[in-house]
């Protein structure tokens, strides 16, 4: 009897181990279709978001001298004429501008739609500069900028900006962003500008509260590698062309591709999933809650192939 009990016990001991260690395998469970399209569309949509936001755009990787952008933008209108105003096409959201500065440096950059300047999409506006000691024209120097964006692209994008320019080359220095976009993405952002070259590391919330870390680091040939990492060690790579275009490919925690997709500087990407099926998105636009999009179309087709990384 006693025999018998412990044999028992042993058979349980067993079960238990077996239960305790996932059957004997340690591989994690696949992710769903819907989790996999939700972050290479998110994560592509807040990587441009966030260089076009803090004015660098995809045109920060075009070489190693263009400096810090809208940033650097204000500060020259500062040191050619005060009370004035300057006019553009901003390269980044697309938008055209009037650009303002007052005496003390403080002022505004309005956004429209048009070149007549009918159509308001938005403002970044900004305090007055804080030189060291209060002396003008020595570094380095504070900025904190609002904005909002109330069209094109980035519409709907709220968010904050401290930058601080090391020098007078406006080659060097720190931005620290926050914003939320449109879908309720929420990107928290420290990007170093170094001899115009970028390096940044954001901490991204997605609506559901999923947290994702993100590393951007301008490469040698122009171009922009952006990772992203989720919790569960699934992780995200985009390659960023200096013309805007680019390639993104998405693994899970054990290094299997799940999504494999190519983007143009329009926003639009073509996923390409594991089981051969794709679909093209406007991820500037895109739902991925309810998988809706305006500019959304579906291919299903075995005949696709995801692209591979430019190296």
């Amino acid at each position: 009897m006693i025999s018998q009990c412990l044999r028992l016990l042993c058979l349980l001991l067993g079960a238990v181990t077996m239960v305790g260690c996932g059957g004997g395998s340690s591989k994690s469970p696949a992710m769903s279709r819907s989790t996999v399209r939700e972050r290479a569309i998110a994560t592509t949509r807040v990587a441009r978001a966030t260089f076009a936001l803090a004015g660098l755009g995809r045109h920060i990787t075009r070489a190693p001298h263009t400096g810090m952008g809208r940033t650097a933008l204000f500060l020259a209108a500062l040191h050619h004429t005060r009370d004035a105003v300057t006019e553009g096409k901003d390269a980044d959201t697309g938008l055209f501008f009037t650009l303002t500065t007052a005496a003390d440096g403080s002022g505004q950059q309005n956004l429209f739609t048009d070149a007549a300047h009918t159509h308001a999409a938005g403002r970044y506006a900004w305090n007055a500069p804080q030189w060291p000691n209060g002396q003008p024209d020595t570094y380095p120097v504070l900025l904190h900028e609002d904005f909002q964006v109330t069209d094109g692209t980035f519409k709907g994008a709220v968010g904050t900006a401290d930058s601080t320019l090391s020098d007078a080359s406006g080659n060097n220095g720190k931005i620290h962003m926050t914003f939320t976009d449109a879908m309720g993405e929420t990107a928290v952002c420290d990007l170093t500008i170094d001899n115009g070259m970028v390096h940044a590391d954001d901490k991204v919330t997605l609506p559901d509260q999923t947290t994702f870390d993100e590393q951007d680091i301008s490469q040698t040939d122009g171009s922009m590698q952006c990772t992203f990492i989720f919790p569960d060690g699934s992780k995200d790579v985009e390659i960023m062309a200096p013309d805007g275009t680019g390639t993104e490919t998405l693994t899970d925690s054990n290094g299997t591709v799940e999504e494999s997709g190519t983007f143009q500087d329009t926003g639009m990407e073509t996923l390409n999933y594991q089981d051969g099926s794709s679909e093209t998105v406007n991820v500037d636009t895109a739902d991925t809650s309810t998988g809706n999009t305006a500019t959304e179309s579906s291919v299903h087709s075995r005949t696709v192939r995801p692209r591979p990384l430019t190296k």
